[in-house]
């Protein structure tokens, strides 16, 4: 048995910790009075992580030393362990106590349910009606090595957070049923999602019925105990299922509503902002895409136009710049209860005709609305998020750098140049058929800045192409070219989109007090000068850059 105490202290997050969280959770600062957490791993759990227990262990030490940073109690009391979930006999010591000044015990089991992929926690023990003691369930299945320690952290955050209060024990008397829908009637919460969607006679936040539908690429269960938020009302929030990529308003003042802990307030929702209450009550059945006009106009739902470009661009960003998504789409048979939100919509692509006639979603928790969702990596067992060093591709032709310090881009083109010899072209393939990927990023100077993967037959005189390259405006391109072959020389070459440097840089809290710089437009950064196939080296490299010096120099003695 191991046991741990959690509170915040200033210097308690690790860089690794910061970096992986600071999207999502940017908003995590020191409170008042930071909520004392004793974890307790008992040889049942060590057994069942075996393999990927270092992992496990790092994840939820890092998830738990965040919620004590953003939670305290509201109370101050003393309780007697009473062992109502016989937590004894998992931690196999008769005489364990919690520690005095503990406020929360959580004690990490195997599930009770072999056969099911758990990730969850229940309430064991309260005192005047606060959560004292939690048993968290956490199956070897998750696999954390090869998960992406985002994801890692918001479920087991999210699995926590169901300990706290997004459990039927807690929040049962708050919950009522409407004439279409479950909601938690706290007025705070009915003001917020109110305000948030462009819907007055929003009764509160919805509720999502028992046992929903499991999306596609989802393998991970909550326990039967657990309330969740409605996914598609409440999609981006953590307490969605599966839990959305943000710990927004909407959860940590659900959870202050019930008097037991304080939360540091969450950032606003995004998804369904200004929504009608058309789409709240009917889902897409509602809502008219034929008045979009231009790709991503209508995001999260896709339009026809987005799924016309979907051949040349299968992938794009997700608004935080953090994942990839793809269209969620599938033609339908006649006759079925589905938003054919594309009905008589046809197009001559290719000498071919591209119909809507059947289109629409797949997923039924999405009432099979067109939306884009995450990219799932089968092999990986993971979502396409740029954090996560375990998806950098072996046959990397688009140049990708997954990794802490990655953001997504949207790219332009992405060409394979092979060489006949150091002077000629001999083959020139476009193969942008992903239009999105990770790569790294860096701000200072009051520029975002980028860098794509150098191979490592990349040698010391072309160290140049190793240098980060500025993001000049919003919409600006950067080149990268890479040469794959020595022997037989061939050249990646990718164009990629800018994303706006205050989205990246100044939302980050690794760059406190970070202020990005005006935009300069219509400035292209690239790699090198000269073309593939030109025997461009280092050397010419500074040779055309001495000329351009010397160029520069008489232009400006001339017309000063």
């Amino acid at each position: 048995m191991e046991t741990y105490i959690y509170s915040a202290s200033p210097n308690m997050f690790s860089r690794n910790y910061i970096l992986t969280l600071w999207y999502y959770y940017c908003f995590c600062i020191h409170c008042l009075h930071s909520l004392k957490i004793e974890l307790v791993y008992t040889p049942g759990f060590k057994s069942e992580m075996a393999n990927d227990l270092q992992d496990a262990q790092a994840i939820i030490n890092n998830t738990t030393k965040f919620l004590s940073r953003i939670t305290s109690a509201t109370h101050s009391l003393h309780f007697k362990f009473r062992d109502e979930c016989r937590l004894k006999e998992h931690i196999m010591n008769d005489s364990f106590t919690p520690r005095q000044d503990t406020e929360l015990l959580v004690v990490l089991t195997k599930p009770e349910e072999q056969h099911r992929l758990i990730i969850g926690a229940d309430v064991c023990q309260t005192v005047s009606g606060r959560p004292v003691v939690i048993r968290m369930e956490v199956a070897r299945s998750f696999r954390f090595k090869a998960t992406s320690k985002v994801e890692s952290m918001n479920w087991i955050l999210h699995a926590y957070l169901h300990g706290l209060a997004f459990n039927h024990k807690l929040m049962s008397k708050l919950i009522e049923t409407g004439e279409h829908y479950k909601y938690f009637s706290d007025a705070n919460i009915k003001r917020i999602v109110q305000e948030h969607s462009n819907c007055p006679m929003l009764e509160g936040a919805r509720i999502q019925q028992k046992n929903p539908p499991r999306p596609s690429g989802e393998r991970v269960d909550c326990l039967s105990s657990a309330v969740h938020w409605e996914k598609l009302a409440h999609w981006d929030d953590i307490m969605s299922y599966p839990p959305g990529p943000a710990l927004t308003i909407l959860t940590t003042e659900a959870v202050n509503s019930l008097g037991h802990f304080r939360m540091k307030s969450g950032p606003p929702m995004r998804w369904g902002e200004n929504a009608p209450c058309s789409f709240l009550q009917a889902g897409c059945q509602a809502t008219v895409l034929t008045a979009a006009k231009k790709q991503r106009e209508s995001y999260p739902l896709y339009n026809w136009n987005d799924y016309l470009a979907k051949g040349n661009r299968k992938y794009i960003c997700d608004e935080w710049n953090t994942r990839l998504m793809t269209l969620d789409w599938k033609n339908w048979p006649q006759g079925m209860n589905i938003p054919l939100l594309f009905r008589g919509r046809k197009e001559k692509m290719g000498g071919k005709t591209v119909s809507g006639e059947t289109l629409a979603g797949t997923e039924e928790l999405f009432k099979f609305c067109p939306l884009w969702k995450d990219v799932y990596n089968g092999k990986a067992g993971s979502f396409h998020y740029c954090a996560n060093p375990e998806l950098q591709p072996k046959d990397n032709k688009f140049l990708e750098v997954y990794g802490l310090n990655s953001i997504c881009m949207e790219q332009e083109t992405a060409e394979l140049i092979k060489c006949e010899d150091e002077s000629h072209i001999a083959k020139r393939d476009n193969i942008a058929d992903m239009g999105a990927g990770c790569y790294e990023h860096v701000c200072e100077d009051g520029r975002l800045k980028v860098r794509a993967y150098s191979p490592s037959t990349v040698d010391a005189s072309s160290k140049f192409m190793q240098q980060w390259k500025v993001c000049w405006a919003k919409g600006s391109k950067v080149t990268f070219e890479r040469a794959t072959n020595p022997g037989k020389p061939e050249f990646h070459r990718i164009t990629l989109i800018c994303p706006s440097c205050k989205s990246i840089c100044e939302s980050s809290p690794l760059y406190k007090n970070f202020t990005c710089l005006k935009d300069v437009r219509f400035v292209q950064s690239r790699d090198k000068t000269g073309g593939p196939c030109s025997g461009c080296s280092r050397g010419r490299f500074l040779s055309d850059l001495l000329f351009l010096h010397v160029f520069y120099s008489i232009f400006c003695f001339t017309f000063h």
